[in-house]
């Protein structure tokens, strides 16, 4: 798949997605005095849906896992909805180890135990709150500084300036805190009107026309027509393995993640903030993804080898869960490494589909 052109932005490198979006049911906080409560006879209310199973911590306890919440139980898809929300996310947070969700099921400790796989070397790291999953903001994001010490700073900057931005596009909502549906297309934008975007809410972001069959705008590629809102949180599933990625020049990172997810608070038609993507990203995609850092395995050049060997042991080292959720051996290697980034989302117009120009390989 051919890279896009060179900017400093977050990006949605899609190029030829098949698979339609399909919502995974999660399970998330419901409201206060539901957690142990069965099956609830809605009586045509509108409820926050159950919570999702206890985890395990150290010592045989339980715990609260963080996940996204899941969807309403009991409620009428057949209100009027509010027009199609539209906006693009940009101000990424990247190295924060307490955003994300749970993936497998447990609360480690200090010592990294216990843990729904084996780690593959001497590093056992710790979960936050709700056992959060998320050894991209607590580990690996430090060595691709080290790598690239303002390759984040780089890819705030472009996205500021409207290059690359991820887009959403929700419509069918109710506008109340709970919809048991709603649908969300995806794109990344390959223009903007004006450019750079004043970000004023009347800016126009054109979507790249590889989001679409044949370029055609009522085609999405990227779509989930069974996301929802609980609680006033978005809940959006993307395809597995669509490249997600920022583009900084002269160094490229593309995420290939399975179980990809966006949620994003929405509390009123113009009341969104906050975005996090999250996902599970494979030993073997993050090894594929070296000679986009320029860490070329044919080159000579004594600090990219360095740097590449570096990487390499990184992604060895640090394997937290296992790339598909229906591994739940613990004693199975830990074969991928947990992610997550935070977005802040802006409301914008989406304009016609326009081509995205690609930008040359780094690597030979």
């Amino acid at each position: 798949m051919a890279l896009l052109r060179p900017s400093l932005a977050l990006v949605l490198l899609v190029g030829c997605v098949e698979a339609e979006l399909v919502g995974e049911r999660d399970g998330g906080t419901p409201d206060a005095g539901m957690r142990d409560q069965g099956p609830i006879d809605a009586a045509g209310m509108c409820l926050s849906g159950p919570a999702p199973p206890d985890g395990i911590a150290a010592g045989g306890e339980t715990c609260a896992l963080a996940r996204p919440p899941s969807e309403p139980i009991g409620c009428d898809d057949s209100t009027e909805n509010v027009d199609p929300i539209m906006v693009a996310l940009k101000d990424p947070v990247f190295g924060d180890r307490m955003r994300g969700v749970d993936f497998d099921g447990y609360c480690s400790g200090a010592e990294g135990q216990p843990n729904g796989c084996t780690p593959n070397e001497d590093y056992d790291a710790p979960d936050p709150m709700g056992g959060i999953d998320n050894i991209f903001g607590v580990a690996l994001w430090e060595g691709i500084l080290i790598i690239d010490s303002s390759i984040g700073d780089r890819a705030a900057a472009a996205l500021e300036q409207g290059e690359l931005n991820v887009m959403l596009r929700i419509e069918g909502w109710s506008g109340e805190p709970r919809d048991p549906r709603v649908e969300v297309t995806l794109g990344v934008a390959a223009a903007t009107v004006p450019s750079p975007p004043l970000w004023d809410g009347a800016d126009v972001f054109q979507p790249a026309e590889s989001f679409f069959q044949e370029g055609d705008p009522t085609r999405p590629i990227a779509r989930d027509d069974n996301a929802y809102v609980a609680d006033g949180i978005l809940v959006a599933q993307l395809p597995d393995r669509i490249p997600l990625g920022f583009d900084t020049g002269d160094r490229q990172l593309e995420l290939k993640l399975t179980q990809p997810r966006i949620t994003m608070s929405l509390l009123g038609p113009t009341a969104f903030t906050d975005a996090v993507v999250t996902g599970r990203w494979a030993q073997s995609e993050a090894r594929a993804a070296a000679p986009l850092l320029g860490l070329c395995a044919d080159s000579t050049d004594p600090v990219i080898v360095a740097q590449r060997n570096a990487y390499m042991s990184a992604i060895d080292r640090f394997a937290d869960i296992r790339e598909s959720s229906s591994d739940t051996d613990p004693t199975l290697p830990c074969d991928a490494l947990s992610f997550a980034i935070g977005l802040r989302a802006y409301d914008v117009t989406w304009g016609d589909p326009t081509p995205l120009v690609s930008s040359p390989p780094l690597c030979p």
